[in-house]
């Protein structure tokens, strides 16, 4: 049996919200074509199929042929027409398309919706974003997933995003404060844990200071208030470039930066030890934990657990 030809025999239309034509085209990376409408009918019919025991390798497929950042905006337009429609229970396979086809940005973009649906008397939609967080598994999302874990006004919802980072855990034979070792994201910055922000003829570097809250320097090296504003003599298109990359930076950077003090902050109250190459790899190389570790002072164990 062609795996393509494992899906339901009876093919549902698909719902009047599905109006692909008004929503970002996924591109081709071969060509940067984007997809024609019947493809987008096909790739429609795809994500209603059962996703549960494994993904449908038609859409495999397609996520091998298109960009992701295409296939994430597509996905979150699906998701925006659907909530539109008034979110349907039956057709919340455009929600969770979202963790077929979704990236970093539409973890960040979820995000803030799952923490206010508990609110709004939307818990299992909250409760299946989490599982979305946790289908688009990237540094990121499970970021963003270990964010709630750790603080969100609603309890049931925190308890349920605290089972699903100790599933993950567990999956990879790890406890949940090694996971959290690796789920701290190093947000693009270079091994010395600094971002150098390219204006054409003018540079700026960013580093971080003991809360993590980036600040920018220049060529010199003298710190500045602020990114500055690009003027008539920078590359336009690059110095657009970094401004947005340094605001992207500095969101992603707030939420992390609580993340990671309390992390370590539990780390010393339940004295928690490292050993010396997991200490290396995770705390002292890490290019953005590096900036708090470096700041503290600490102890090195013998054999005989003597300080």
């Amino acid at each position: 049996l062609d795996p393509l030809d494992n899906h339901p025999t009876k093919i549902p239309t698909l719902p009047a919200f599905y109006q692909p034509s008004l929503w970002t085209r996924p591109v081709l990376k071969a060509n940067a074509q984007s997809l024609p409408d019947n493809a987008l009918l096909h790739l429609g019919e795809m994500l209603r199929f059962p996703q549960e025991e494994a993904l449908y390798p038609g859409l495999l497929q397609v996520k091998d042929a298109c960009t992701a950042d295409s296939l994430a905006e597509f996905a979150w337009d699906l998701f925006t027409a659907w909530q539109t429609a008034g979110a349907p229970s039956k057709e919340s396979w455009a929600f969770t398309a979202l963790g077929v086809l979704g990236n970093d940005d539409t973890a960040r973009k979820l995000t803030p919706l799952i923490r206010a649906w508990p609110g709004e008397s939307q818990h299992k939609r909250a409760t299946v974003g989490l599982d979305i967080l946790a289908a688009i598994g990237s540094d990121i999302a499970l970021m963003q997933l270990n964010g709630i874990a750790q603080k969100l006004k609603f309890k049931a919802l925190q308890e349920r995003a605290k089972e699903k980072i100790a599933d993950i855990a567990e999956s990879r034979e790890l406890t949940v404060a090694e996971l959290e070792d690796r789920l701290a994201p190093d947000l693009g910055l270079d091994d010395n844990g600094s971002l150098l922000l390219d204006f054409g003829p003018r540079q700026f570097t960013v580093s971080f200071d003991e809360t993590l809250k980036p600040f920018v320097r220049d060529a010199s090296g003298s710190r500045l208030k602020d990114l500055p504003k690009p003027n008539k003599s920078d590359d336009e298109s690059r110095a657009d470039e970094a401004v947005n990359r340094y605001k992207l930076l500095k969101k992603d950077a707030r939420t992390v930066a609580a993340q990671q003090v309390a992390r370590l902050e539990s780390a010393m109250c339940l004295r928690r030890r490292w050993s010396p190459e997991n200490f290396q790899l995770f705390l002292v190389e890490h290019p953005l934990v590096r900036h708090l570790t470096r700041r503290l002072i600490w102890g090195v164990y013998s054999a005989e657990n003597q300080l």
